[in-house]
């Protein structure tokens, strides 16, 4: 075998590492909440929109990433989403189905005082897999979608009113 030269190995980690730092930006500064997990369900690490959306201050992060863990979320099992969230530990991409999510109740679980409420998210949940295929990572992709949820009530609302509006003309 022909050995590659030096400065090209060197090239080569340097665009890997460029890639990965450009990679690691984009997920910070994502309007989408990102945890990525441990597989034994931790909180390895979060970006801003994941303090955002649950009300976390960054002092008491340090105390929800040792505490929280995804696989014993007392709200997730309320909510029915379990089985889908063991799914994707153990090695298979799961989408969430749309849940309103107790957030203030979690994090107090976990002895934290946050100013989240509830909110409407959308999930998904991605295994990240080594070359054995062993997850060595969940990643979880969270999409607050409370506002277009009190926007489609609201306009249930207005249709309810209109339907008896148009009743009470025509009697």
């Amino acid at each position: 075998m022909t050995e590659v030269p030096e400065h090209l190995l060197k090239k080569a980690a340097e665009a890997r590492t460029e890639r990965e730092e450009k990679f690691r930006e984009l997920v910070m500064k994502s309007t989408f909440s990102i945890p990525v997990l441990k597989p034994d369900g931790h909180i390895e690490e979060v970006n801003q929109a994941f303090k955002d959306l649950w009300g976390i201050p960054e002092d008491d992060l340090p105390e929800v990433l040792a505490k929280y863990n995804m696989l014993e979320d007392e709200e997730a099992k309320r909510r029915g989403v379990m089985p889908l969230i063991e799914k994707a530990f153990n090695g298979e991409a799961v989408v969430l189905p749309v849940i309103e999510y107790d957030a203030a109740a979690t994090v107090h679980a976990v002895g934290v005082d946050t100013k989240a409420n509830k909110v409407w998210i959308r999930a998904r949940l991605y295994p990240v897999k080594n070359e054995k295929g062993d997850v060595t990572r969940v990643v979880d992709i969270e999409e607050d979608i409370t506002e277009r949820k009190q926007a489609e009530e609201n306009l249930r609302n207005y249709q309810d009113r209109l339907r008896a509006l148009a009743s009470e003309l025509t009697l």
